[in-house]
């Protein structure tokens, strides 16, 4: 038995809603489930309280997993991930064009399923990050393998693995759709909006890519990205941060002055900024705030011997940053140092900005 919740978020009662996957079977309050193959979808709501209000499952005999979540204004859900081929929502099944495709889904604040949307290539496609604007708008984020199509759009590829950019309306219809990436594995790990609605995207690239007009060159390895982006899906600008080894950033968040944050892990040293960070394992989290125009303001490691990462970043309106994430064996956080009681073990830490 495995359960994963990949996203969490509250409503304005302090309701709370969890979405990801479990493996084999997982029990939610009185309410037990077993998978229809290796790993299949949940999305859950818990009052204040902490007590199940309802949760639903998705899923086929395949690998199917939600990534992101997003809460609309009137407490509609949306979710976006993967699944497999013949993945059911609802009473509805879902056949993918070719191994894995993206999808993104719709529930009421009553757990009832409205629609499901899937696209991609006849190869491995997953969407990663979901963000909804005011108007009721989706945008989702994630890798394709080959060229795929999304609704009545598509896209060709660069590489293997190259970037889409998708806008859905509130009915789960394509707008727009944006392909971006080069001749190396490109991949978007997170979204986040403005009160302009402009899009921020977040990843990583291995390999020379082209972002709208614009095109990026890694130092080394794998490099991290910031691309800001309008309502519309045009490129603002794009910049790059990291050193001659591995970067792989996870999760970005923005405060209401328009300032980025961004976290992840990275091999060996890297520099952000110029500023260096060596790790003291085989792998440390870094924390990283920039200005409006991707300029560095700050940026902090913190690991331990073993693998450490960072998997989430969030802010709040009195300027604390808060990541989370796991470790192994050991990490030291400022002057503490906490020690693993199993293969791993959970941190969070709130940053005073």
């Amino acid at each position: 038995m495995l359960l994963q919740a990949n996203e969490i978020v509250l409503d304005a009662s302090g309701n709370i809603y969890l979405a990801g996957y479990y493996q084999a079977s997982a029990t939610f309050g009185t309410t037990a489930f077993a998978t229809s193959g290796l790993r299949d979808i949940f999305i859950a709501k818990m009052n204040s309280s902490g007590n199940l209000q309802w949760v639903r499952k998705a899923g086929g005999p395949s690998d199917d997993e939600a990534t992101d979540l997003a809460l609309a204004g009137n407490g509609d859900l949306y979710l976006c991930g993967y699944i497999g081929n013949n993945a059911v929502f609802g009473t509805t099944t879902y056949t993918t064009a070719g191994g894995l495709d993206m999808f993104v889904a719709k529930y009421d604040n009553n757990g009832i399923f409205q629609w499901a949307r899937k696209g991609g290539s006849t190869q491995d496609d997953k969407a990663n990050g979901i963000v909804m604007n005011t108007d009721g708008e989706i945008t989702v984020i994630g890798d394709f393998a080959g060229n795929a199509t999304f609704g009545t759009k598509s896209l060709g590829h660069s590489g293997y693995k190259d970037i889409f950019m998708i806008r859905y309306d509130s009915n789960g219809i394509v707008a727009w759709a944006k392909g971006m990436g080069g001749s190396g594995d490109d991949y978007a790990k997170g979204i986040a909006s403005d009160a302009n609605k402009n899009l921020y995207i977040l990843g990583e690239f291995w390999d020379t890519a082209t972002f709208g007009s614009e095109t990026l060159t890694p130092t080394g390895g794998a490099d991290v990205f910031v691309g800001k982006f309008s309502n519309a899906g045009d490129l603002q600008w794009v910049q790059k941060d990291g050193g001659d080894h591995n970067e792989f950033p996870k999760a970005i968040a923005l405060d209401s002055e328009g300032n980025i944050y961004i976290a992840g892990n990275f091999l060996y040293y890297s520099y952000f900024g110029g500023t260096k960070l060596v790790d003291t394992g085989s792998a440390d989290v870094f924390i990283a705030k920039y200005n409006s125009k991707f300029k560095l303001q700050w940026v902090k490691g913190i690991g331990g011997e073993e693998q450490d990462d960072a998997l989430e970043i969030k802010t709040d309106s009195t300027g604390n940053v808060y990541t989370a994430g796991y470790y192994v064996e050991e990490i030291t956080i400022g002057d503490n140092t906490f020690f693993c009681g199993g293969l791993s073990n959970a941190f969070i830490l709130r940053i005073r900005d």
